[in-house]
């Protein structure tokens, strides 16, 4: 049996950050296109999407700078309780209208709330939802990759 290709870890794969603006108001997406080649990954079928709701400067949509540090927090707990337990792996980050949305393809055969909990469990509350849909092949993060490449 063949092994399955290793997935570089998000601290240490390459990142790219494409600028617009929907609707006048600026947007952000942070996101990594060397998981091109893991498209449809079967390991990662679902796409989970944590948003933060922010008040922001209520102008721009784009988040205050302490606003931004506790989000980066977050991001700097989840992904590494995501990528030990094998739960999944974060594809791409969207910031627009008062909101961070931070995309993980995930495993079905996790308890993604018992990640997000431990990873979570010695962090003052944070106002995050939490939503999973199916994605087995990764339509989402494609979308995104087309998007950007025009």
């Amino acid at each position: 049996m063949a092994s399955l290709p290793v997935i570089p870890s998000a601290d240490s794969d390459t990142w790219s950050l494409a600028e617009g603006s929907i609707e006048g108001r600026p947007s952000v997406i942070r996101f990594r296109p060397t998981l091109k080649e893991y498209l449809g990954d079967a390991r990662y079928p679902r796409r989970l999407q944590i948003t933060w709701t922010f008040q922001g400067d209520g102008q721009s949509g784009m988040p205050s700078s302490d606003e931004s540090e506790a989000m980066e927090s977050l991001e700097d707990l989840l992904v590494p309780a995501f990528e030990r337990a094998e739960a999944g792996l974060l594809a791409f980050v969207f910031t627009h209208g008062g909101n961070r949305e931070w995309h993980f393809y995930v495993s079905p055969s996790v308890n993604l709330g018992a990640v997000v909990n431990d990873a979570l469990a010695s962090s003052p509350a944070m106002p995050i939802k939490l939503n999973v849909e199916d994605d087995p092949e990764w339509s989402e993060f494609a979308g995104l990759l087309e998007s950007v490449s025009r």
